[in-house]
């Protein structure tokens, strides 16, 4: 392990803190089953320059019928990007498939800014971008493997003029060294896992890699749950770095607010993978009930299977009984919501919206409940920095808002001594007065002592029939504009 991360001993860290690569990250393919990852390196392909022995990212090594998104860290280009691709898109005798590419897009809005097929042709070719026009916005590089085909369906990229693209070796002996740390209990290399996790430079798979690597020395659910934080792409860097250092400080009880915000960002999947690492034990199956009595985490979570096995055998009576009462009157969410963001994920993925044709549909039909940049109204939640979430989140917060409602946000039913009902955002007034607010953003306000009943639930104010109301066309350009809406990561 010392000699995968190039120490001569363990108390030899400097070596450290040298100037890291970019991270990547895998990421499923929409319109693809998830057999993992496809990705690896390689060092067997030729260039066609005649260079020989360089590591290319591949996804040829793993089985060409696996699929997957591969997407670097975000960065500013210079005058002009280059690299190396060799592959194939479908049978060389057809038309290409337009499946497998080599993507660079925008890091706020997602926009595809410049895009390569392979070359068909198993030696590396050279491809060159002129990104001069680019200056000053952050992008990132996407490889693409979209076919599941069991021959010439694979990608391999490298030699990026910008060397922090690279694959390289350090990248597998971090990776294995994490591995050997964790399953052998090197305890010794402590010092030198909290020097990674600890330092802000490196790429967030990294240090999630070392995190991970801690907890096998260190075992706790809530710990592990925050380990988990940095492989969420909506949440901030400060959030980041909160939860890296309640692991290296072994801090448990200071995760509570850290995970808050994690599941506050994360998409369905990334809340279940949250979920599942704090279902081990009491103490995380209590924190866990908490955020969801809350609403920061969708009580849904209690109905998938990985979560719901653990919990029947760990929860005490006392648990049972809030899991009960958080899962009773959930609403219900079949699989054509299910089928429509898994539709609307793969139509954002081939093409994006128009985002001043989005600002003008959200100005029209949110901005009655919502705010953005000052404009419109405070009922709902304030949707700045929205796109921070990421496509994933945003899309089930737009046709799931059931999904995940905070408990200040969630509708109340209100019955009259006269036997009238009215559902919505309940709001205490001043001189004893209530205000309810519909999904139409229509308020009723009425005296206190008119209301004999009030009746909680789980639900959000917000129609829940959005993908039937806007047209694929629509949504795409509503969903464009909000992931515009982003705010810095670092707050």
């Amino acid at each position: 392990a010392l000699s995968k991360l190039g120490m001569q001993t363990t108390e030899d860290l400097d070596v450290l803190d040298a100037k890291p690569l970019f991270g990547w990250n895998y990421t499923p393919h929409p319109d693809a089953p998830n057999r993992g990852s496809c990705w690896g390196i390689t060092t067997s392909r030729t260039c066609s320059d005649g260079m020989t022995g360089v590591p290319l990212f591949s996804s040829y090594e793993q089985g060409e019928q696996r699929t997957g998104l591969y997407r670097s860290e975000s960065f500013e280009p210079g005058a002009s990007l280059s690299f190396y691709v060799a592959g194939h898109d479908g049978f060389p005798d057809k038309p290409l498939k337009q499946v497998n590419f080599v993507r660079l897009r925008d890091s706020a809005s997602g926009e595809v800014l410049r895009e390569a097929s392979p070359p068909r042709n198993d030696v590396a070719q050279k491809v060159e971008w002129s990104t001069d026009e680019l200056a000053g916005r952050r992008v990132y590089v996407e490889l693409v493997d979209g076919d599941t085909a069991g021959a010439f369906a694979w990608i391999a990229v490298g030699r990026f003029s910008d060397e922090r693209l690279n694959p390289s070796d350090a990248q597998l002996r971090q990776a294995e060294a994490a591995a050997l740390i964790g399953d052998f209990a090197i305890t010794e290399l402590r010092p030198a896992i909290i020097r990674i996790i600890g330092n802000t430079q490196q790429p967030r798979a990294t240090r999630a890699l070392f995190a991970s690597a801690m907890l096998k020395l260190q075992a706790d659910s809530r710990l592990a749950a925050a380990a988990r934080v940095p492989s969420i792409a909506g949440v901030t860097d400060t959030t980041v770095d909160a939860a890296m250092n309640a692991l290296v400080n072994s801090q448990p009880d200071s995760v509570e607010p850290i995970l808050e915000a994690a599941f506050q960002a994360a998409s369905a999947a990334e809340q279940l993978g949250l979920a599942e690492q704090l279902a081990v034990d009491a103490i995380g199956m209590d924190l866990l009930l908490r955020l969801m009595e809350s609403g920061k985490a969708s009580a849904r979570l209690l109905l998938k299977p990985t979560v719901r096995q653990k919990l029947e055998a760990i929860a005490t009576d006392s648990i049972k009984q809030r899991v009960v009462r958080l899962t009773e009157n959930l609403p219900t969410e079949d699989t054509v919501i299910e089928q429509l963001i898994a539709a609307r994920r793969k139509a954002f993925a081939m093409s994006l919206g128009d985002a001043a044709a989005g600002k003008e549909l959200v100005r029209k039909n949110c901005l009655i409940c919502h705010q953005i940049a000052g404009e419109g109204k405070q009922v709902g939640p304030n949707l700045d920095g929205i796109g921070n979430r990421g496509l994933d989140r945003v899309l089930e917060d737009v046709l799931a808002p059931n999904r995940n409602v905070d408990v200040a946000f969630r509708t109340t039913t209100v019955v009259t001594h006269e036997g009238k009902a009215y559902s919505g955002l309940l709001k205490e007034l001043e001189g004893g007065r209530v205000s309810i607010t519909d999904s139409q953003a229509k308020e009723t306000v009425l005296p206190a002592e008119m209301v004999e009943e009030r009746q909680p639930s789980t639900t959000s104010p917000m129609p829940s029939n959005v993908g039937d109301t806007l047209s694929e066309a629509q949504l795409r350009d509503v969903i464009t504009y909000l992931l515009q809406q982003r705010r810095q990561t670092g707050g």
